[in-house]
Formats: structure tokens, sequence, C-alpha cells
């Protein structure tokens, strides 16, 4: 499931280069384990699904290793729309995305939120 987000977004410059603009996350709502990585990359934004790459599986490995499937946790990033060039977001990007983030905890209500980078 997921929050929905608004694909006409343009609270930033981000959603001038993203190809999916606002690319919210995905998994149980509600749901005791969020995950919030930093923005999405390259293979998400071509597919419209959060941590689908390289670090989506090295995720998937570790969530498997510690007993959870990525079915089980709610996956999601503080920025909804990917940088050019994979560049770290600016503060402004962030603070853009402020509403979506905060959205997205208000719906899921999870108990515990890990923060990657």
């Amino acid at each position: 499931m997921r929050v929905e987000g608004d694909k006409n977004c343009e609270q930033c410059s981000l959603s001038e280069t993203a190809q999916s603009v606002c690319l919210m996350g995905e998994g149980p709502i509600p749901c005791g384990v969020m995950i919030i990585g930093e923005a999405p990359g390259y293979r998400e934004d071509n597919i419209n699904k959060p941590f689908s790459g390289r670090a989506g599986r090295y995720l998937e490995e570790e969530l498997n290793r510690v007993g959870f499937l990525r079915e089980e946790v709610y996956i999601t990033n503080v920025v909804h729309c990917r940088p050019p060039e994979n560049r770290t977001p600016r503060a402004s990007e962030i603070k853009a995305c402020d509403n979506w983030i905060k959205k997205e905890i208000a719906e899921v209500l999870p108990m515990y939120v890990l923060v990657v980078d």
C-alpha cells in the first residue's frame, strides 16, 4: 500500500528532472516498522518503487538476516523525487518534502523508525 502523494507536486525544483514525481513509500498501513532512506535513485525513479536498486537488494538481505521480509515494513525516503546525478538532497529539498514524510508517518503510525543513509 502507499500513502497518497501528489504527482503534480512542484514544491521544489526536483520535480522538473524526476521521472517519478512525489515517489511515496510502500508497505503495510498501518505498520510497526518504517524505514526512511535519503532519496530515490536512478532505478527507483525509473520504476516508481522505493529501494528497488542495489540499495534495495542490500536492505532486503539485511531485513531477512534479522527475520523480516520487505513486505512487513514500510519503506520510504525523506525526499520523494530523485536529485539529479543522485546527489545528496539539499536542505531546501528536504524541507519541501517535509509535508509528505509527516503525512506518511501520520498514516503508517510506526512504533519504530529506522533512518538509513
